[in-house]
């Protein structure tokens, strides 16, 4: 098993999610650290004769009221009527007396 310097379980403790990107067209990563992180994926289609830019998928991450930690998956479509969650990811890192370290629910929900 892996040690973790003390310096990098600091910088754990403090963030609470973390986003990496790495693409074709940029090789280096990216990567953000936030309390709060929101980020879409837009692809190319046509639509009427047109191609535009389409947000398909939106993922949404934020800490709950009881401190829970929520990761949401909303997928988008022209057409339907509104967004579709298809995923919500919670993890309770402060609470020591919870032994479910990720739940997952893959249930459809209108947003």
């Amino acid at each position: 098993m892996a040690e973790t310097s003390g310096l990098q379980q600091r910088e754990m403790n403090e963030r609470l999610f973390t986003a990496r990107l790495v693409s074709s067209s940029a090789p280096d990563l990216l990567e953000i650290d936030a309390d709060l992180l929101w980020f879409r994926i837009e692809q190319r289609m046509r639509r009427a004769g047109t191609a535009e830019m389409w947000n398909s998928l939106s993922v949404y991450c934020e800490q709950e009221a009881s401190g829970a930690l929520l990761v949401r998956v909303v997928i988008f479509s022209p057409d339907w009527d509104g967004p579709l969650q298809i995923a919500a990811v919670r993890s309770w890192p402060n609470d020591p007396t919870n032994l479910v370290p990720l739940a997952c629910n893959l249930d459809h929900v209108s947003s």
